[in-house]
């Protein structure tokens, strides 16, 4: 009988390639996925190897034992044969010994002897790749790109239908990305999308990677097991795959096995880095997996809370857990974004937690940089800010939410150019995040590049952007190619979408390409802001757009109270010139800290836009 372990690595009956850590049958360019049920009763034949396996031993191994009648049995078998293609007597792949069980009669195929060696060949080329990749980019200030050697790792997919474990199975998946950042030595990219009606192939043409990594995760009861599989983006080949079991009362556990088998698949040659300074009990580790699920869905109501008291949760079970530290500081950071909650608490509490968890792991140092920027940044403390995003986009291991805040952090400071370059470098390491998506379609539209602007939009609205800031951005680019009426579309979408009255609307858009009617255009405005139904970010806008200079001015003087009362890289755009040429912009700029940090970096402001560096 052939054993679990020959089989884990993959093999063929007749046709068709079985994937174990996939749990998935291939032929060609198809795949199939088969219910657990079905894929686990392929399993026990293919031990069996042509010999049969009787109705009990299927009971005891693919339904635990528990007493099942002829039905689920015969069902999983005719859906057994239907992914092969087996439907006609005499069977070719599924047959019945009458009275006895079930057997295979095509042989079970393992790769040749000289494909292993291909195999081996390909393990040991992408660590001598890796090590070359470790020795080339030492000391350098950008991400190395993907033909350097990328991984692209996939959400797992929940082999069962156990409600309530997605949280698991994202935490397992995000941890293993962290950990791989910290052993392999190569960009890592963080899918949020799984693609399932693409191929490996199309897979990696999309996001530019060479290892497209798969999992799947099992429960059974408290018993989970996670397979995965890393297949080679040029022809989608498995370069190698594992499984590893666990208990779901010791994920900390099942998640050091996870890591542990990638990396000696994948990377058996290349040295462990230290991914944790602390020795965590495990005990908060489930608390955690749920904070993390409900901060990648803050969109939701109440899930920025949930996140809190999850993380808060899995720290008072095991202090030395230290991510959980990092979590509830990137959540307590951006409570007044999602919520409008207090900024100088949130900043506080920002700041206490993250230094708690570098006090805990000194490894969080540099992740810690991303924080402090953050919060340097609402409080308008340039020069720290940047000093502080410095450190962690040129750590080790970067989050790409530290790029895509020192993004945010350079456009407020009119350094559009450099803005876009740090988005660019969050999407190469996050390319399914539709906030950064939206961020790198933002920084084309301000520098006017429409056709990159065009792209990133679709990408991001079909990644699930749609923030008012994101619409307001896309109503922007769609008036300057003159479709007015999606414009306004949008305009309405991103006004509603934060409790705004929308009847100005129409009137302010016919203002904006009819001077004569600028003036009554002005009249709803005063109308909708006297009766604060107006946010500081359209007005200022539309305000400038109208002439209405001196009061666009008055609103962005509201950026001298704390934090920011719009987001401030909409003072550097094209359509805002005419407000940047008031007499009154320069020592707002003075006031807000800008000129000063402008000196310090050598850039200047020739009144059209902010230069650096002679450029």
């Amino acid at each position: 009988m052939l054993t679990e372990e020959q089989l884990n690595d993959g093999f063929f009956i007749g046709e068709y390639e079985i994937l174990p850590a996939r749990r998935m049958i291939r032929r060609g360019s198809d795949e199939a996925s088969p219910e657990p049920k079905v894929f686990d009763v392929l399993m026990a034949l293919a031990r069996r190897n042509g010999d049969v396996i009787s109705r009990d031993e299927l009971v005891e191994e693919v339904w635990d034992g528990r007493a099942t009648a002829d039905g689920p049995i015969n069902r999983a078998v005719s859906q057994l044969r239907g992914h092969f293609d087996d439907r006609a007597t005499p069977y070719k792949y599924v047959a019945a010994k009458q009275k006895v069980g079930y057997f295979l009669k095509q042989p079970v195929r393992f790769r040749t002897a000289s494909a292993w060696r291909q195999r081996k060949f390909l393990v040991a080329a992408t660590v001598a790749l890796v090590l070359a990749i470790a020795v080339t980019f030492v000391g350098r200030d950008w991400m190395p790109s993907a033909s350097s050697g990328a991984i692209g790792v996939r959400p797992f997919v929940i082999a069962t239908d156990v409600a309530g474990d997605e949280h698991i199975a994202l935490g397992l998946k995000e941890e293993l990305v962290r950990a791989l950042n910290n052993v392999a030595d190569v960009t890592v990219k963080n899918l949020h999308v799984r693609y399932d009606d693409e191929s490996v192939r199309q897979i990696s043409e999309r996001l530019d990677v060479d290892i497209v990594l798969s999992g799947s995760m099992l429960r059974r009861g408290d018993s989970i097991e996670i397979g995965w599989a890393a297949e080679l983006g040029d022809d989608g080949s498995t370069l190698k795959s594992g499984s590893v079991r666990g208990s779901a009362r010791n994920l900390s556990d099942l998640q050091q096995s996870l890591v542990m088998s990638v990396r000696k698949g994948l990377f058996p040659d290349a040295q462990q880095k230290l991914i944790t300074e602390a020795q965590s009990s495990g005990a908060g580790t489930d608390s955690y997996y749920l904070g993390l699920f409900a901060l990648e869905h803050r969109g939701d109501p109440g899930n920025l809370d949930k996140a809190i008291e999850h993380f808060q949760a899995a720290i008072r079970l095991d202090p030395q857990l230290s991510p959980a530290y990092l979590g509830l500081a990137t959540a307590y950071a951006l409570q007044p974004v999602v919520s409008d909650a207090p900024i100088d608490e949130s900043n506080r509490l920002a700041i206490e937690t993250i230094e708690a968890g570098v006090a805990v792991d000194g490894t969080l140092q540099a992740s810690a940089g991303a924080i402090h920027g953050f919060v340097y940044h609402r409080q308008k403390r340039w020069q720290e800010s940047e000093t502080a995003y410095v450190q962690a986009t040129n750590a080790p291991v970067v989050d790409a939410n530290a790029f895509n805040w020192y993004s945010r952090m350079l456009a407020s400071v009119g350094r559009l150019d450099r803005s876009l370059e740090e988005a660019l470098k969050a999407v190469r390491i996050d390319p399914d995040s539709a906030i950064i998506n939206s961020r790198v379609a933002i920084a084309y539209t301000w520098l006017g590049d429409t056709d990159n602007a065009s792209r990133f939009f679709q990408r991001s609205t079909e990644l699930g952007a749609g923030g008012a800031t994101h619409l307001l951005a896309n109503a922007f680019y769609l008036l300057r190619e003159g479709q007015t009426e999606e414009a306004i579309k949008l305009t309405t979408s991103s006004a509603r979408m934060v409790g705004l009255d929308t009847h100005w609307i129409e009137p302010v858009f016919a203002g904006f390409t009819d001077p004569a009617k600028r003036p009554a255009a002005l009249v709803e405005v005063d109308k909708v802001t006297s009766d604060g139904a107006l946010s500081y970010q359209i007005e200022i806008v539309v305000r400038t757009l109208l002439g209405d200079l001196d009061n666009a001015l008055l609103v962005a003087e509201k950026l001298l109270e704390p934090g920011e009362a719009f987001e401030m890289d909409l003072l550097f755009t094209p359509e805002m010139l005419p407000l940047r040429r008031h007499p009154g912009f320069l020592p707002l700029m003075a006031d807000l800290g800008i000129t000063a940090y402008w000196q310090n970096e050598g850039c200047t402001f020739d009144g059209d836009k902010v230069r650096c560096d002679g450029t």
